[in-house]
C-alpha cells in the first residue's frame, strides 16, 4: 500500500470494474497495481458515446480543479464528500452503473445524465438544481437519492422507473406527492421526510412491495385509508406533521406506530394486533389511553411524554412483554395497581406529573434498571424497591435519607 497524489489517474482494478474519484483531500492508500489513463478530453478506454460526454459535462462543470485520484474499490461514500462514477464493463463497453455527486462540488447537474440509461444507483445531495434530473429514460435505475437539493416538484415520468427498488428525496421543497408515483410497483423504500407535503394520494395502496416509508416532517393533516393494501409495510414514520386522526388501516399495516409530535387527540385499539411492538405518541394532545391497550400484548415500547393525560388504563398491566414505559410531562395522578405484572419492564420515565406515590409492590419488576420519578409530590418510597437488584438509576426529589436507604444500591 502506498500514498500519492497525481491529477489524472484512473484505477482499474482485477475483473471488470473502474472508478474514479473526485475529492478535494489528495492523499489515498493505494493498491499497488493500477493503470494510469489521460482525462484530459475523454476516457481512453471503449465506452458508450453518450456517457463519455457525460463524464466531459461533470468536468467542465466542476467549480474546483479537478484532482483524480486510485483508491480501493469499492469506494466508501459514508464518510467522505466526493464525487464518484463506478463503470462496469458489458460485452467490451465500459458503462455508468453508479453516480455520486455530492456537496456542492459542481455548478450544476449536467442534462446529459439523463441518458445514462445502465445507471443503476444515482446519488445527489446537497445542490439546488431545484427541479429534478428527467428521469424517464433512466430505465436501469434501482436507487435514487435527492437529498437536499431544493427540489419542488416530483415530475409525472417519475413513474416510468418500474425497476426503482429505493427513492428518497429528504429535506426538499416538495408539496405533491404526484399520482404517477403509485405505478412504482417494485419500491420497497420511500422516503419525503422534510418536505411541505400536506396529502398523502390515495395511489400510495399501488405500491405493494413497500416495506419503509418515511414522511415525518412535513405537514399532513389527514391519511387516506388505504394501508390495508400495503401487506409488506413495515415502518411507517408521521413524526411531526399535523394528525389528529387516524385511520384504522393505519394499525393494521405498521410493526411500530410513530407519531411523536402530531395533533392526535384520541386513539383506540378495538382489534388484536399482535404485530404491533413500539408505539411513539409523544407530544401530542392525548387526554386519555384506551383501556384496551391489552389488544397490542406483544407491545414493547410505549412512549407517551408531553401530552395531557391524567390516567393509564389498568389493562396496561397486562402488557406482559413491555419493556420501556415514557410518561413524562403529563397529568397523572398515579401509577396502575397492575403495573407490577408488567414484570419485564426495564425503563419507567414519570417525571414532572401529579404521583403522589409509588405502588407497594413496585418491587415485583425485578428487571427495573431506570426510574426517574422527579417532578412529583412523592415523598415515601415502598419498601419493595429493595428487590429491584437490576436498578442502577433512580431520579426522586425525595431527600429523606432513611427513605433513601430503600433503595437496593445504598449501603
Amino acid at each position: 500500500m502506498f500514498a500519492r497524489k497525481n491529477n489524472h489517474l484512473l484505477e482499474t482494478l482485477t475483473g471488470s470494474t473502474v472508478c474514479f474519484i473526485y475529492h478535494p483531500v489528495h492523499i489515498y492508500l493505494m493498491t499497488e497495481e493500477f493503470i494510469r489513463y489521460d482525462i484530459g478530453n475523454s476516457l481512453q478506454i471503449p465506452m458508450d458515446p453518450l456517457e463519455t460526454k457525460f463524464l466531459d459535462d461533470i468536468q467542465k462543470l466542476t467549480s474546483k480543479p479537478i484532482e483524480w485520484c486510485p483508491i480501493e474499490y469499492p469506494p466508501s461514500t459514508t464518510n467522505y464528500n466526493f464525487n464518484s462514477v463506478d463503470l462496469c464493463e458489458i460485452d467490451g463497453i465500459y458503462r455508468i452503473e453508479r453516480i455520486d455527486i455530492n456537496e456542492h462540488s459542481i455548478i450544476e447537474i449536467p442534462s446529459s445524465i439523463s441518458d445514462m440509461r445502465n445507471i443503476e444507483v444515482l446519488k445527489i445531495h446537497f445542490h439546488s438544481i431545484d427541479s429534478m434530473i428527467e428521469v424517464s429514460k433512466l430505465q436501469s435505475l434501482k436507487f435514487l437519492s435527492m437529498n437536499s437539493c431544493n427540489i419542488h416538484i416530483i415530475p409525472p415520468s417519475i413513474g416510468e422507473l418500474s425497476n426503482l427498488v429505493h427513492l428518497s428525496l429528504v429535506s426538499n421543497k416538495i408539496e405533491v406527492i404526484p399520482l404517477e408515483m403509485g405505478k412504482l410497483s417494485n419500491l420497497q423504500y420511500l422516503n419525503l421526510s422534510d418536505n411541505r407535503i400536506k396529502n398523502i394520494p390515495e395511489v400510495i395502496r399501488n405500491l405493494r412491495h413497500l416495506e419503509k416509508l418515511h414522511l415525518s416532517r412535513n405537514e399532513i393533516e389527514h391519511l387516506p385509508d388505504v394501508f390495508d393494501s400495503i401487506k409488506n409495510l413495515k415502518f411507517f414514520d408521521l413524526s411531526f406533521n399535523k394528525i389528529s386522526r387516524l385511520p384504522d388501516s393505519y394499525f393494521r399495516c405498521v410493526d411500530q406506530i410513530r407519531l411523536s409530535n402530531n395533533r392526535v387527540e384520541k386513539i383506540n385499539f378495538e382489534e388484536k394486533m399482535d404485530h404491533i411492538t413500539s408505539i411513539w405518541l409523544d407530544n401530542n394532545q392525548l387526554e386519555e389511553f384506551p383501556d384496551n391497550i391489552d389488544n397490542l400484548s406483544n407491545l414493547s415500547r410505549l412512549i407517551l411524554s408531553n401530552n395531557n393525560l391524567i390516567a393509564l388504563p389498568e389493562s396496561l398491566g397486562n402488557l406482559s412483554l413491555l419493556e420501556e414505559l415514557m410518561i413524562r410531562n403529563n397529568k397523572i395522578k398515579r401509577l396502575p395497581d397492575k403495573i407490577s405484572n408488567c414484570t419485564n419492564l426495564k425503563i419507567l420515565y414519570a417525571e414532572n406529573n401529579n404521583l403522589s406515590s409509588l405502588p407497594d409492590d413496585i418491587g415485583k419488576l425485578t428487571r427495573l434498571k431506570k426510574v426517574d420519578i422527579s417532578g412529583n409530590n412523592i415523598t415515601k418510597i415502598p419498601e419493595s424497591i429493595k428487590n429491584l437488584k437490576e436498578l442502577n438509576c433512580f431520579i426522586t426529589d425525595v431527600t429523606d435519607p432513611q427513605e433513601l436507604k430503600k433503595l437496593p444500591f445504598i449501603n
